[in-house]
């Protein structure tokens, strides 16, 4: 059985003390529709920034990712 506090808690790496995923990353639901853009509709960072994700965002994104297309 798994623990409840287990499933309730956030999601993370667990790399060091206390580390949350969104520490680094933006929420999931904007990661992924960037990720799904990128990868598989290959939009460019300047076509996802004109459908309204922040320029911030995708840069941090695209940085994270170790993306080339910028």
């Amino acid at each position: 059985m798994i623990p409840q506090s287990i499933i309730d808690r956030i999601p993370s790496a667990e790399l060091r003390d206390n580390q949350k995923d969104c520490d680094s990353l933006p929420e999931y639901d904007i990661l992924d529709a960037i990720l799904q853009r990128y990868i598989e509709q290959e939009k460019s960072p300047s076509e996802m920034i004109a459908e309204g994700f922040g320029a911030h965002t995708v840069g941090r994104v695209m940085r994270i990712g170790g993306c080339d297309r910028i």
